[in-house]
Protein backbone atom coordinates (compact mmCIF):
# COMPACT_ATOMS: atom_id res chain seq x y z
CA UNK A 1 0.00 0.00 0.00
CA UNK A 2 2.52 2.58 0.70
CA UNK A 3 4.19 1.81 -2.77
CA UNK A 4 0.91 2.44 -4.34
CA UNK A 5 0.26 5.22 -2.92
CA UNK A 6 3.76 6.90 -3.20
CA UNK A 7 3.28 6.02 -7.16
CA UNK A 8 -0.46 7.62 -6.97
CA UNK A 9 1.03 10.74 -5.50
CA UNK A 10 4.27 10.80 -7.73
CA UNK A 11 1.82 10.58 -10.51
CA UNK A 12 -0.12 13.74 -9.36
CA UNK A 13 2.46 15.33 -8.71
CA UNK A 14 3.89 15.40 -12.28
CA UNK A 15 0.45 16.02 -13.18
CA UNK A 16 -0.85 18.67 -11.35
CA UNK A 17 -1.18 21.70 -13.77
CA UNK A 18 -3.46 19.47 -16.27
CA UNK A 19 -5.53 18.47 -13.55
CA UNK A 20 -6.13 22.03 -12.36
CA UNK A 21 -6.68 22.67 -16.19
CA UNK A 22 -8.74 20.00 -16.31
CA UNK A 23 -11.08 21.15 -13.17
CA UNK A 24 -10.95 24.38 -14.76
CA UNK A 25 -9.03 26.18 -12.00
CA UNK A 26 -8.72 29.68 -13.05
CA UNK A 27 -7.67 31.62 -9.96
CA UNK A 28 -4.21 30.48 -7.88
CA UNK A 29 -4.29 30.34 -4.68
CA UNK A 30 -1.01 30.71 -3.24
CA UNK A 31 -1.27 29.06 -0.31
CA UNK A 32 -2.44 25.46 -2.75
CA UNK A 33 0.62 25.10 -4.65
CA UNK A 34 3.90 22.56 -4.14
CA UNK A 35 7.06 24.45 -3.23
CA UNK A 36 8.12 24.30 -6.44
CA UNK A 37 5.05 25.48 -7.82
CA UNK A 38 5.11 28.57 -5.88
CA UNK A 39 8.56 29.42 -6.99
CA UNK A 40 7.51 29.30 -10.98
CA UNK A 41 4.48 31.16 -9.57
CA UNK A 42 6.44 34.24 -8.12
CA UNK A 43 8.51 33.78 -11.05
CA UNK A 44 5.73 34.67 -13.27
CA UNK A 45 5.07 37.30 -10.90
CA UNK A 46 7.97 38.94 -11.20
CA UNK A 47 8.14 38.79 -14.76
CA UNK A 48 5.00 40.15 -15.32
CA UNK A 49 5.62 43.35 -12.78
CA UNK A 50 8.54 43.66 -14.88
CA UNK A 51 6.69 43.49 -18.09
CA UNK A 52 4.06 46.05 -17.23
CA UNK A 53 7.32 48.54 -15.89
CA UNK A 54 8.31 48.20 -19.18
CA UNK A 55 5.25 49.27 -21.04
CA UNK A 56 4.72 52.04 -18.65
CA UNK A 57 7.64 53.05 -20.03
CA UNK A 58 7.00 52.65 -23.20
Amino acid sequence: MKNASRVFLDAVRKSIRQIRKAVGCAIIDPKLLAYAENLQYEGYLRRKETKEAILELA
